[in-house]
């Protein structure tokens, strides 16, 4: 989930495009980024939303924001979540999940990119950021699922090396819409190399 930079940085030489990506960086979530959270969150909901259920309206709030920061961190404290932004000049460009951690060292990863970078590739980097975290915190098994009306986050994991477990047929409604859910997996022998372009 990643769109273009606006018309005036598309006629920027490739170089300075490169640069740029490469000046992001991810970090974990911490109560600071509230406000940035907020904006983000705020900005792309009905992109969101076209493909997921919507956050109850009381979310987009800074108190919202708040409590859903503290609620992540409580889960990253017991070891049964991780969260990262991603950060360009202090914006969030994207968070990156790792969740319902279980024994047996197995997690789920779950992802989201701001509309404006669409086609940057960074929901691949997102996901290679996920499984290098994954596999110091020496965890074996991804899980993820991606719902039928997301294929282009489908072939994301396809290219990062998520495996189709088993598809959950009409198990979803959204938007009057029924839909089917691809429940991939990836086992984590090898660390994959950091990708900025």
């Amino acid at each position: 989930m990643v769109h273009p930079f606006s018309q005036g940085y598309c006629i920027i030489t490739g170089f300075c495009y490169s640069v740029c990506l490469k000046k992001m960086h991810f970090a974990l979530l911490k109560e600071s980024h509230a406000n940035a959270l907020l904006a983000f969150e705020s900005s792309n909901k009905e992109f969101f939303e076209s493909f997921i259920a919507p956050r109850p309206p009381d979310f987009y709030s800074h108190t919202g924001v708040e409590n859903h920061i503290a609620g992540l961190l409580s889960l990253h404290d017991s070891l049964r979540a991780r969260s990262f932004v991603l950060l360009n000049k202090g914006a969030i460009v994207a968070r990156a999940n790792i969740k319902n951690i279980q024994p047996g060292h197995i997690g789920a990863i779950g992802y989201r990119v701001d509309e404006a970078y669409i086609g940057q590739g960074l929901a691949t980097r997102s996901v290679q950021h996920l499984m290098r975290e994954a596999t110091a915190m020496k965890l074996r098994l991804l899980k993820a699922v991606v719902l039928d009306n997301n294929r282009a986050s489908e072939s994301v994991l396809i290219k990062n090396g998520f495996d189709l477990s088993f598809c959950s047929i009409n198990q979803y409604r959204h938007q009057s819409r029924i839909l089917n859910a691809f429940h991939y997996q990836r086992h984590l022998n090898t660390i994959p190399h950091p990708h900025h372009t």
